[in-house]
């Protein structure tokens, strides 16, 4: 029986341009916010590119739109991993 391969999400390799900097820089908050805006604009693109998945995406995109909004109006912790 062949073992299991197992992976460990948040270590370097050797491809490290597919590598995300986490916590490189002193406030990054409006790095967060972004990347919540621009998560659910994915979204949006592939329902209208592909004219499907609406309803099962509706909530992920409130949800990355919201979480975006959220970590704008305020110095929230909740946008911060430190």
């Amino acid at each position: 029986m062949k073992k299991k391969q197992e992976y460990d999400l948040f270590t370097g390799d050797s491809d490290w341009h597919n590598n995300a900097c986490l916590s490189t820089l002193p406030d990054h908050g409006w790095l967060y916010a972004d990347g919540y805006r621009r998560a659910a604009d994915v979204l949006i693109e592939h329902i209208d590119t592909h004219g499907r998945d609406q309803d099962g995406l509706v909530y992920p995109v409130v949800f990355l739109y919201r979480h975006h909004v959220s970590c704008l109006s305020s110095e929230s912790s909740k946008c911060r991993f430190y």
